[in-house]
C-alpha cells in the first residue's frame, strides 16, 4: 500500500491507483473547491467512484454501451475519434479524443504508450526491440520513444 498525504489527511491505497488517487484529491484541495465544502465532498466522492469503476459507459450515435474495463484490450484514436477494441473482436467507435478517453479511464491497468494508443496492461504479452508491444490477441501496438520509460514501468515494473 502507498500512503498519500493531502493536507492533514492520510490515505492508504494500492500502488497502481496511487497516482490517479493523488491527482483527484489534489484537484479538490484547491482553495476554489474549499468554498463549498458540501458540493466539493459530493463531487469528490463521485469523481473517485468514476475513477476506480470497473465499467465504462460509451455513447455512439446509435447506442449507449456499458463495457467492463477487463474486456477492453486497447483504444486507438484518430483525431477526435477513438475506437475501443474489445475482447471477442468487437469494436466501438466514439467521437472523443484520446485525451478525453484517457481522462475517462483512470485505472492503473492502462498505459498511454503512444499518442494514439491506450493499452490495457493485462493484455500485453511482450515488448519487441522494434518498439512494439505485442498483445495476447496478436495485435502490435507502437510505443513512442517519449513514452517508453513510462510504458516499461507500468507494464513490466522496470525503470528504464
Amino acid at each position: 500500500m502507498v500512503l498519500i498525504q493531502i493536507g492533514a489527511d492520510h490515505y492508504s491505497v494500492p500502488p497502481k491507483f496511487a497516482q490517479a488517487f493523488g491527482e483527484i484529491l489534489n484537484q479538490f484541495a484547491s482553495p476554489q473547491r474549499k468554498r463549498n465544502k458540501d458540493d466539493s465532498q459530493h463531487t469528490l466522492t463521485s469523481e473517485l467512484a468514476r475513477a476506480f469503476a470497473s465499467e465504462l459507459i460509451l455513447s455512439t450515435n446509435d447506442n449507449i454501451y456499458k463495457i467492463l474495463l477487463v474486456e477492453l484490450i486497447y483504444c486507438h484514436s484518430q483525431g477526435n475519434y477513438t475506437t475501443f477494441h474489445l475482447r471477442g473482436g468487437d469494436r466501438i467507435l466514439i467521437s472523443k479524443s484520446m485525451k478525453a478517453v484517457q481522462a475517462m479511464i483512470l485505472s492503473g491497468d492502462f498505459v498511454r504508450c503512444h499518442q494514439s494508443y491506450l493499452v490495457n496492461t493485462n493484455y500485453v504479452e511482450r515488448y519487441n526491440r522494434n518498439g512494439v508491444l505485442v498483445l495476447s490477441s496478436g495485435e502490435k501496438i507502437p510505443v513512442s520513444a517519449s513514452r517508453k520509460a513510462l510504458t516499461f514501468e507500468v507494464v513490466f515494473g522496470i525503470k528504464d
